[in-house]
C-alpha cells in the first residue's frame, strides 16, 4: 500500500489535473457550465491543502492552520458550485459567514487550548453540512436532470459525506488517541483514496451535465423555429409520429389543424417584415397557450401553423380549432401599428384509427385552401 505522502501527493496532482478540465469547461461552455468555476476553485483549494500535507511541513499550528484555511473554501464552494450549476443562488455570503465561524472556533480550539480533537469534528463537520446542501439541491434538481450524470454526482456527494463523518465520529471515540488514529493504520489511505474518488465522481458528474446541456440546446436549435418558438416540421415529426402510431394501434381519434394567417403580405407592407415576424411570435405565444400539454403546436414556415390533436374527434376538433380562430384574430388585433381586420384561416380533419400524417396533412391543407376561397376567417372540416 502506498504510504501517506506519496498519497497525499497524488491527490494534490489528480485534483489539480481536475480543476483544469473544469475550468476548461467553464471557459468552454459558458453558462451552460455555471458553478465550474466555483468547482475548480475548490479542487484548487484541495490541491494545495494536500501538497502541503505531502511536504510534511504541516506540523507547527501555523502550518495547520494555513492548511485548514485551504480546506474551509474547498467545503463551502462545493455546495455553492453545485447549486450555481443547478440554477439556484449560490447563498455565497451565507456560505462564507458559517465557514468564517467555524474556521476562527477551530483555530481558537487548536492554538489557544490545544484541542485538535475539536477542531478535527468541527471540521468535518461543517463538510458534512456542505455536503448535505450540495445533495439537498442536486434531489430538487433531479426531475429535469437525465443521464448518468445526476447519480454520479450523488454518489460522489454521499461518498464525500460518509467520509468526513466516518472521521469525525472515530475521531470523538478515539478521543485524546485521535492523532495516532489519524497518522498510522490503514484508515488514512482508505479516506485519501475514497476523496480522490468522490472528486472524481463529482468532475465527471459536472462534465456529463454540461455536455448533455449542450446537446439538448442544440437539439432545440435544429428542432425548434426561432421566431415562434414552436417545433419545426422535424421536432414536429418527432413528436407526431408516434402519437399517430399509438392513435392507429388503439383506433383513438386524431385530429390535425392547419392554420394560415389570412392577408399576411398586407401586414408585411403596411409594418415591415420586423412587424411581420412580431406577429408570428405573438401569434405562436399564443398559440401554445391556447393547446393542451398532449397537443403538438408547430409551425412549418411562413404564416402556416399546425396543431396535432390526439384522443380529439371531430366535435372536439371543432370547437377548438374556432377557438383557435378567435384566439388568432384577437392576438393579431392588438398588435400595435397593425393594419385592422386580420384574421386566420384554418383546415381541419379527423380521423381514427391507422393513418399517415401526409393523409391527413394533404386532407387539411385542401380544406384550409376551401376556407380561403369562401372568404377566409373560418374554419373548413374536410
Amino acid at each position: 500500500m502506498l504510504d501517506q505522502p506519496t498519497l497525499l501527493f497524488v491527490l494534490a496532482l489528480l485534483q489539480g489535473l481536475l480543476a483544469v478540465v473544469a475550468l476548461s469547461l467553464r471557459f468552454g461552455l459558458g453558462d451552460k457550465a455555471r458553478g465550474l468555476g466555483a468547482w475548480a476553485a475548490s479542487l484548487v483549494c484541495v490541491a494545495a491543502a494536500a501538497a502541503l500535507l505531502a511536504s510534511g511541513f504541516a506540523q507547527t499550528n501555523a502550518a495547520i492552520l494555513l492548511q485548514n484555511a485551504l480546506w474551509v473554501p474547498s467545503m463551502v464552494l462545493t455546495p455553492i458550485a453545485v447549486r450555481r450549476f443547478l440554477g439556484y443562488p449560490g447563498a455565497e455570503r451565507v456560505f462564507a459567514a458559517v465557514a468564517l465561524s467555524t474556521y476562527a472556533v477551530a483555530a481558537g480550539a487548536t492554538v489557544l487550548a490545544g484541542w485538535a480533537e475539536l477542531r478535527l469534528v468541527l471540521l468535518a463537520s461543517l463538510h458534512v453540512a456542505c455536503l448535505v446542501v450540495g445533495l439537498h439541491a442536486l434531489l430538487r434538481a433531479h426531475p429535469r436532470l437525465v443521464g448518468l450524470g445526476p447519480l454520479l454526482m450523488a454518489i460522489g456527494l454521499a461518498m464525500l459525506a460518509l467520509v468526513q463523518s466516518w472521521r469525525a465520529a472515530t475521531v470523538m471515540l478515539e478521543g485524546a488517541d485521535a492523532a495516532r488514529f489519524l497518522v498510522g493504520g490503514f484508515i488514512v489511505p482508505v479516506l485519501l483514496v475514497s476523496t480522490m474518488l468522490a472528486l472524481t465522481c463529482i468532475t465527471v458528474a459536472f462534465l456529463l451535465l454540461a455536455t448533455d446541456r449542450v446537446r439538448r440546446d442544440l437539439h432545440s436549435l435544429a428542432s425548434r423555429d426561432p421566431l415562434s418558438g414552436l417545433l419545426n416540421r422535424r421536432g414536429f415529426h418527432e413528436l407526431a409520429d408516434p402519437l399517430l402510431a399509438l392513435s392507429g394501434r388503439r383506433d383513438a381519434p386524431v385530429a390535425l389543424a392547419v392554420i394560415d394567417l389570412d392577408d399576411f403580405r398586407r401586414l408585411n407592407e403596411h409594418g415591415g417584415h420586423a412587424l411581420g415576424d412580431h406577429a408570428i411570435a405573438r401569434v405562436g405565444v399564443r398559440l401554445l397557450a391556447e393547446s393542451r400539454a398532449e397537443d403538438v403546436v408547430a409551425r412549418f414556415g411562413g404564416e402556416e401553423f399546425v396543431v396535432l390533436m390526439p384522443l380529439t374527434d371531430a366535435d372536439g376538433a371543432r370547437r377548438f380549432a374556432e377557438r383557435l380562430r378567435l384566439a388568432v384574430a384577437a392576438e393579431l388585433a392588438g398588435l400595435a401599428s397593425a393594419p385592422s381586420g386580420l384574421t386566420a384561416s384554418i383546415g381541419l380533419v379527423a380521423a381514427r384509427g391507422p393513418v399517415e400524417f401526409n393523409a391527413m396533412y394533404r386532407r387539411a391543407d385542401e380544406a384550409l385552401y376551401q376556407a380561403k376561397a369562401q372568404g377566409k376567417n373560418r374554419v373548413v372540416s374536410a
